[in-house]
C-alpha cells in the first residue's frame, strides 16, 4: 500500500464521525492511553521516556476514531536546578531530574575558560544525588571538586554522558546550565549552554487512526502526530529545533493486563514534517504509515498486551 493511499485513508478517518466503542471490539483498558513527546539524548537505548517531556496527553476515554486530540504543554515541569560554590565545593540541587538507566550518567562541569569536570552522578528513586557508578548518596549534593579556582567559574553545565565514555570532554547532550553570579547559578534547559529553549511555545496534536490496515475495527489502535481536520494532513507538532546530541521521541503509554503502565516508542525524529525512525521497519504494524511520526499497534504485542487495542479506553 502506498503512502498516498495511507494518507488518504487517514484523512477520511478524520473527516467522519468515527465508530462507537461497540463498533470497535479491539482490546481496551478502562482509561485511555497516555501520549508523550520527549526530548531524548542520542544515542539512547532506554525503554522509558527521558526526563524532558514537553508534551503529554492522556487520551480522553471514548475519544472517537479519527478525532484530533490536542496535547498539554508540560514545559513548567521540565527539570531545574541550583549550583552553589563554596571554596572547592560545588553543591547541586535539582527538581524534576530523573534517574538515568543502562549505564548513562550525569556529569557536572565548571566553565573556567574551558570545561572542568566537577563529578559524575545519577539520581536515585528518592531524588537524591548519588555517585556514579558506586551509587553512594552525596550528602546535600556536595561535590568536593578539588578545583582551586572554582570561584572563577562563569557557568555551570550538566551533561548526560554515555556508558563507558572515554572522551574527557563534555558530551554534546547538555541538559541544564546556568551563569554564575555571586557564586551561585540557577540551572535550566533554557540557558544557551543547555538546550537553549524553554519549550513553552511547543504545541502538539495527534489523531487516533490505524492507516496501515484496511480493517475498520482497528481504527483506534494507532496514534499519528498529524492534524487532518482541514481536509489536508499537516504536521501535528510544532517544536523547536534541537541542538546536536538530541532527538524527539513519541511514546504511547498503555496499561497491560495487570493495569501496569508500559511505554511503547513510536520512533525518534528531528522533524515533525517527516516519518520517524520506526517507519522503515515498524515494530507493531504491517507497513509504514503516513509521512509523519506515529505508530499503529496491530501486531507483535508483548506478553500482557493484546494488539489491536482501543487506545481511547472503554
Amino acid at each position: 500500500m502506498s503512502k498516498n493511499v495511507l494518507v488518504a485513508m487517514m484523512i477520511s478517518l478524520a473527516l467522519v464521525a468515527g465508530c462507537s466503542d461497540d463498533d470497535n471490539p479491539t482490546a481496551a483498558a478502562a482509561v485511555g492511553a497516555t501520549v508523550v513527546v520527549s526530548v531524548e539524548p542520542f544515542p539512547d537505548d532506554s525503554p522509558l521516556p527521558f526526563t524532558l517531556k514537553p508534551l503529554v496527553k492522556q487520551i480522553p476515554t471514548g475519544t472517537a476514531a479519527g478525532a484530533v486530540v490536542t496535547m498539554d504543554n508540560q514545559a513548567s515541569t521540565l527539570p531545574t536546578g541550583t549550583a552553589t560554590i563554596t571554596g572547592t565545593t560545588l553543591r547541586l540541587t535539582f527538581t524534576g531530574l530523573e534517574p538515568l538507566l543502562n549505564g548513562y550518567y550525569y556529569e557536572g562541569w565548571a566553565i573556567i575558560g574551558s570545561p572542568a569536570p566537577t563529578g559524575h552522578f545519577n539520581v536515585n528513586s528518592s531524588g537524591q544525588l548519588i555517585t556514579h557508578p558506586e551509587g553512594v548518596v552525596l550528602p546535600n549534593g556536595d561535590f568536593q571538586t578539588g578545583i582551586a579556582n572554582l570561584a572563577s567559574a562563569t557557568d555551570i553545565v550538566i551533561t548526560v554522558e554515555p556508558i563507558n565514555d572515554p572522551d574527557p570532554a563534555p558530551a554534546a547532550t547538555h541538559i541544564l546550565a546556568g551563569s554564575v553570579l555571586n557564586l551561585a547559578a540557577n540551572l535550566s534547559v533554557t540557558h544557551a549552554a543547555a538546550l537553549g529553549n524553554s519549550f513553552t511555545a511547543a504545541t502538539g496534536k495527534f489523531i487516533l487512526a490505524a492507516p496501515t490496515t484496511t480493517a475498520t475495527t482497528d481504527d483506534k489502535s494507532g496514534v499519528w502526530f498529524l492534524d487532518a481536520s482541514s481536509g489536508t494532513a499537516v504536521a501535528g507538532l510544532s517544536l523547536p529545533t534541537l541542538p546536536t546530541g538530541w532527538k524527539y521521541e513519541g511514546w504511547v503509554v498503555i496499561k497491560n493486563s495487570s493495569g501496569v503502565d508500559t511505554p511503547f516508542t513510536t520512533g525518534t525524529f528531528t522533524s515533525a514534517l517527516a516519518a520517524d525512525s520506526n517507519a522503515s521497519a515498524p515494530p507493531y504494524s504491517p507497513a509504514g504509515g503516513p509521512p509523519f511520526p506515529g505508530e499503529d499497534f496491530l501486531q507483535n504485542a508483548p506478553a500482557g498486551f493484546t494488539f489491536p487495542t482501543n487506545l481511547a479506553g472503554s
